[in-house]
Parts: C-alpha cells; structure tokens; sequence
C-alpha cells in the first residue's frame, strides 16, 4: 500500500491504509439488547436489514448528540463503531438505564480498527455531502469485517479480531478526517459530544434519526425540532483557509457576530484545511459560497451538510 496523509497527495489508483485509532468498537449483547436499544437510540432497530450497517445517535435528555454512530445487527446482539472520546459517556449512560434490562454493554480493545481507500481522480470533487438516509454493505471472514463506507471512491473500514494486527506505522488519521469532512458523515469528538442537536448535525436526512418509532432518550426535544421548530443552523463542509490552522470548536467570527462553530478539521493542502462546521443559516444568503472572517480567513462552503 502506498502511504499519504493529505487529498494533496493521492494518486488515482492507489489504495492508502487509514489508522483509527481514535474509533471504537462498543458491543450490546444480551436477551433485551434489542429492545433496550430501540428505547434509548434515535435509529430504528426493527429496521436494520440483513448485512447492512446504517447511522445512529444517542442523545441526552436535553436532545444533544452523545455519541453518533455506525451501527449493525450481528449474531448475538448489535455492533457501533464510534469516537474512542464519545464511547465513555454513551457506555456510562447507556449502563445506568439498564440494571433492570439484560444486556452487556462492552467497549471490545481485543480488535483492530483501520480503513482502506482506494482513491479516484479529483477525489475531492467526486465525494459530495450526502444528503439521503445511508446504508453500508457489511461482509464477513473467518477474521474480520469488513463495512463499506463508500463504492467510488472506494472507502472500507476492516475490524480484526486481532489487536495486534499490523497497520502500517506511517498511516494517519487525516485521510479519514478528510473524508468525514467531504461526506458529512462524522463521529463525534470528545470536543463536541452534548453540545449539538441531531439536526444540527444533519442526522435525520442521514437516515440516522426515525420519527416513527416511538420514545427514547431526548426523543421529545428532537421531534418538536423536526415537527413544530425551525432548524436555526446546520452542518456545512468547507474549505478552510488561513496561515494557522483552525481549531476545534473555534468560532467563526463575521462582522463582530459569532456565526458558526468548527467541529471537524483535516489538512488537505499547504494553508488549507478542509473542516465541517454548524453555522446559523440566518448568516448566509441563498446560494453564498464564501464567507471571510474577521481574522481574515477565508472560508469556502462546498455544500450544505
């Protein structure tokens, strides 16, 4: 496998290995998993098709955005892969609703976590931000499985059973950073976990929150937004550029108003970042592409989230 950590440096043709090792894979075992599940999570479990993963989300009691998700049904109960950060609160709240239920809830560190992308010519303008419900294929072997993000470009992420499993030691994170920030499908940091709404995040479009499905965990503030409110802000991806490189959670700054807030951030080429950010929709007109900032940075908007 060729090594590269940017979109700057891919070559149409050649496959790059990805390192996750700021993802997790949380297990939910048990006789009551299911139904447990479908009380808490925004996603509907009776909807889960054979060999498919799709989004989800857990939120607090507020409606904010614990931990998002990619989720399947597996043998003896349902699979999430997530952010390493946003794990510890999700297990932490999920196991304080469940003494009366049987499950096990496990965050499984004997496995290895890392993608693979095999890349196309003018990737970046290839990959837009998704804007339906998304389901992944999943395929299995004697030692791993295997979800597939996207066909073209071709982007699959391999979880082996073997915690030693070799990923090549120059691999970086930025190429799935880059990736997320491109798509708008992202896992949660421990930067913003409790801090956004699902509509916030693009989630119900995802497919990744059901109207249908009855109560859970701060189902009352997410269907007065999808029913009775106004989305006030949604999920942008960007091009970012500036001398300095942009921070998690900064502002965005317009005419002396905080407009927006960063949530993503990957490297794509010299001074330019490629980042996803929630940003008010009353700050832009219809149909405006660029924005600059009071420090001077120059923001691009690829497409709404």
């Amino acid at each position: 496998m060729t090594i590269a950590t940017t979109f700057a440096e891919l070559s149409a043709g050649e496959t790059y290995p990805i390192a996750l090792s700021h993802l997790c894979l949380v297990t939910v075992t048990g006789a009551d998993a299911a139904t447990y599940l479908q009380g808490q999570l925004t996603c509907d479990i009776t909807q889960l098709a054979d060999g498919k993963a799709r989004l989800g989300a857990y939120c607090n009691q507020k409606g904010r955005v614990i931990a998002s998700f990619f989720l399947w049904q597996q043998t003896d109960g349902f699979a999430l892969i997530m952010s390493e950060a946003a794990s510890t609160p999700f297990i932490e709240i999920l196991a304080k609703y469940a003494v009366f239920s049987k499950v096990t809830i496990t965050n499984n560190d004997n496995v290895q976590l890392s993608a693979s992308l095999h890349s196309s010519d003018e990737l970046l303008g290839a990959l837009t931000v998704k804007q339906e419900a998304q389901a992944f294929a999943i395929t299995h072997d004697a030692d791993t499985t295997t979800v597939i993000i996207n066909e073209t470009p071709r982007l699959t992420l391999t979880i082996a059973k073997d915690s030693e499993a070799k990923i090549h030691d120059k691999a970086s994170s930025n190429l799935w950073h880059s990736l997320e920030a491109a798509t708008g499908i992202t896992l949660l940091s421990d930067a913003t976990v409790e801090r956004y709404l699902p509509h916030d995040l693009n989630l119900p479009k995802l497919g990744a929150v059901s109207f249908t499905k009855g109560c859970y965990l701060g189902q009352e503030i997410v269907a007065r937004m999808e029913h009775l409110g106004k989305t006030k802000k949604q999920l942008y991806s960007c091009i970012f550029r500036a001398k300095t490189t942009p921070r998690l959670n900064q502002t965005i700054n317009v005419q002396g108003a905080v407009i927006g807030h960063i949530i993503l951030v990957a490297d794509l080429a010299s001074d330019e970042y490629l980042i996803l950010a929630v940003i008010r929709d009353d700050a832009l007109s219809k149909n405006q592409k660029r924005l600059v900032t009071d420090e001077g940075y120059e923001i691009e908007i690829r497409n709404p989230a």
